[in-house]
């Protein structure tokens, strides 16, 4: 089956079954629909080499996302995020083409990873994930009249003007906190890494102890990085340090499953003892013993935004700038009533 033989039995031009087939607004609705049921029961499947040559898309997404050694044992969110996404895509027969990105090892060398796939025409566009893309890529990008999403940027001026997806991490900081004096907790520990992403939801949290924290008592450590035997270490290391405090806002899930587990296994009873609040709302916070209480980043809200808008700025039906603000949740579980 080849294109002419569906267009004669279709009862119409090959151009149109063209047009339909690439959705073009063209082709009248009910025509299109006509064409892709016959092609469909027909077995027909479009030649994406020729269709690519034709159209000039691809139909190929990039996504990327901050990549070091470790990210993949630290963020399940960002996995999570991605593959909604992807999937996302699908639904608009987008395929999708997933690297990473790293942050230059010096404030003055340049990174060429982010828009090296764009540059090489080997997708669409692409939807960048994170805070810690650098600021002259942002710039370069901006440049090059090219399709491409923010998810997660940085508050910084590079980003403005940008097409970009913003999570409140502000406003999950005063979720956790609020939560925690709700529990009638008074000394409380934030549990963070060293990045402008935490320090924006520490920022939230101590909002919550200004406006309703009074005669509460904070304090907040650094980890070393997001990962689970991290923060079990450094719970077992400071068991008494830790158990001085009667409230944990852990500012990743994953982190927050090492010091939950750590705390029980050596008999602090969590939340009669210690309440525990996490973030991101992964899918491991609902099977944890207590269940975690958490702040749920939006994923699926943002797969869905993500994939419409990055579509819509490679058929160029939208024009860069455009952004959504998206707000975390308080999910209550049993580790923080």
């Amino acid at each position: 089956m080849n294109i002419r033989k569906l267009a004669k039995l279709a009862g119409t031009s090959y151009s149109t079954v063209s047009r339909a087939l690439n959705d073009s607004p063209l082709v009248a609705e009910e025509t299109r629909l006509k064409i892709k049921q016959l092609a469909s029961e027909l077995g027909y499947s479009i030649d994406a080499a020729a269709q690519a040559l034709a159209t000039g898309i691809k139909k190929i997404i990039g996504i990327l996302y901050p990549f070091h050694s470790l990210r993949p044992h630290e963020s399940a969110f960002t996995s999570q995020a991605i593959d909604m996404i992807r999937q996302q895509l699908l639904r608009f027969h987008y395929d999708t083409l997933i690297a990473g990105y790293e942050n230059p090892a010096q404030p003055d060398e340049e990174s060429e990873e982010i828009t090296r796939l764009l540059r090489q025409k080997k997708v669409d566009g692409i939807i960048v994930f994170g805070y810690e893309v650098p600021p002259p890529q942002l710039i370069e990008l901006k440049g090059m009249n090219q399709p491409f999403l923010l998810v997660n940027p940085p508050p910084i001026p590079e980003a403005e003007g940008c097409t970009r997806i913003i999570i409140d991490h502000e406003y999950g900081g005063l979720l956790a906190g609020q939560q925690l004096l709700k529990a009638g907790r008074k000394r409380l520990l934030c549990l963070m890494e060293n990045s402008l992403q935490f320090e924006v939801r520490t920022r939230g949290f101590e909002r919550a102890m200004r406006e309703g924290g009074s005669g509460a008592y904070w304090e907040k450590r650094m980890l070393p990085n997001g990962l689970y035997d991290t923060a079990y270490d450094f719970v077992k290391r400071n068991l008494s340090y830790v158990k001085s405090f009667d409230g944990l806002f852990v500012q990743s899930d994953i982190s927050s499953i090492g010091v939950l587990n750590c705390l029980m296994d050596h008999g602090v009873l969590v939340p009669d003892e210690i309440s525990i609040i996490g973030f991101d709302d992964i899918v491991w916070a609902q099977y944890t013993r207590p269940r975690l209480t958490t702040i749920h980043q939006p994923r699926e809200e943002l797969a869905s935004i993500a994939a419409s808008a990055i579509i819509d700025l490679v058929l160029r039906k939208k024009q860069r700038g455009e952004a959504w603000c998206l707000k975390p949740v308080l999910v209550v579980r049993e580790s923080c009533k």
